[in-house]
Order: structure tokens, then sequence, then C-alpha cells
């Protein structure tokens, strides 16, 4: 593909190695921020129009663009959403400094990868947190976000947008198949979510047996021991009204 607009038909060899240095900022900061902040939640970053036109001096250029961000803590493998004139610095978003840690002199290091990366056919992930369970569509969602992500690597973490709830939802990638790097450009890639790190089982419900009845079936309750036995103590007789004996006179 050439990407030369200078006239030039001759290219360079291309190096074993092909470096960059630039400022790095936020995203946000970018002037036409309105129109780029969907990829907020991506690998993508926009890159200033220099390093395109360095890169098609060669020939046999991988694409699509992908690149390395090297910090002095961490390093970011990503993609170029864009090239734009004027710019003296790449702009990413909020997750890739998170990871990487940029110092405070903003200035890092860009590595161009000239390779190929295999088509994806299985990722496993898993949320940080449970408020992904609560989403009404989980495979709808995921088709809609994670695409973001041209590039998934195995071992790494990822930032989705929360459509529900005010926060972010992290994932941490658990497995890609069929390599270590995967990329997620024009193939249909099987997801397997885990459970979430902070999710907790709901106790199951607990449920109690009455005692057993110890009581023989065929005695009744609040019978005497004796009931035939007369009690000689304390014992009044009842009165009864014209219970005596009758007498006639004169007999």
């Amino acid at each position: 593909m050439d990407y030369r607009n200078d006239g030039i038909s001759n290219y360079e060899k291309k190096p074993e190695n092909i470096l960059f240095t630039a400022g790095c900022r936020p995203l946000c900061y970018y002037y036409d921020y309105d129109k780029v902040q969907h990829i907020e939640h991506s690998n993508k970053i926009i890159m200033p129009m220099r390093i395109l036109e360095r890169l098609s001096k060669y020939e046999n250029l991988t694409t699509p663009f992908t690149f390395e961000i090297i910090s002095d803590k961490d390093k970011y493998i990503c993609s170029a959403y864009e090239f734009v004139i004027g710019l003296d610095a790449i702009y990413v978003p909020h997750c890739i400094l998170e990871r990487i840690q940029v110092n405070d002199s903003n200035i890092v290091a860009i590595r161009y990868i000239d390779k190929p990366f295999v088509k994806g056919t299985k990722v496993v992930i898993q949320p940080h947190t449970s408020n992904f369970l609560e989403l009404e569509n989980h495979k709808t969602y995921l088709e809609q976000y994670l695409n973001n992500y041209t590039l998934l690597k195995k071992n790494t973490m990822i930032v989705l947008p929360d459509p529900v709830y005010v926060y972010n939802i992290y994932f941490n990638i658990i497995e890609t198949e069929p390599a270590d790097i995967i990329s997620t450009v024009d193939t249909d890639l099987e997801v397997e979510f885990k459970a979430p790190l902070d999710y907790v089982e709901k106790p199951k419900p607990i449920t109690f047996t009455p005692a057993p009845d110890n009581k023989p079936d065929n005695k009744p309750d609040n019978i005497p021991m004796f009931p035939n036995k007369p009690n000689n103590k304390n014992t009044k007789k009842k009165f009864i009204p014209f219970s005596g004996k009758g007498h006639r006179l004169g007999d």
C-alpha cells in the first residue's frame, strides 16, 4: 500500500527496528475530543503525521499500523486510529496512561511493529466487578465494545464502558487462542467470561427439621398416670343435693 505524497517512487531499505519519540498526552486533551471520544475505551491512539511520513519511505509495510508505546514503567501495544498534521505528541486513552505511567517529561518511545498478528478464535475474560452480571445482554455488550481493541494480549487488562453505572468495567484477559496476542479485526471471536473477581455466591437457605415426637402414638395428653387410684389425703366429699336417705313418720 502506498502512503507517499511526495511523488518519489523509490523506497529506502526498511531497518529492523523503527523507533520514534514523542510526547504522550491524555486523549481528553485532544483539540477535537468530541469526535474521538468513542476510542477512549480502546487501544487506539492519535499520532502525528510525521510518523506516517517517515514510515512511508519504506516499502512492504505491515498494516494495520501497530505500535508499542514504551515508558520507564511499562509498555503497551496499540494501533493508530489516525495521523494528524501539526501534532507534536501522541494522544492516548486514559486506560493506556494508567498502564504505562508516563513520567514528568511525558516523553515516550514508540516502536513500529513490523509483523502481522494471528486472527483470534477465542478469548476468556474475567470482569473485576459484579455489575457486569447486571447488564441486560452480555453478548450484545461485548460485541459492541470488545472490538474497540484491535489486539488482545493474554495476562493483560482492558477497560470497557459501563452503560448503566458511572464507573468503567475492568476485565482481565485470562486466555487467548490461538496465540498470546490475537487480532480481533475481521474475525469471528468466541468470547467466554468467568465469574467476577468480587463475586460471592449467595448462601443456600437454611432449612429447619422439627424434632421427633417421642410420645406414644396412642397415649393421649394430660391423662393421670393412675386415673383409678383413690387419693386418701386431703380428699373432700362433694356435696350432692337431695342425696340422703328418706324416713317415713309413724313407722
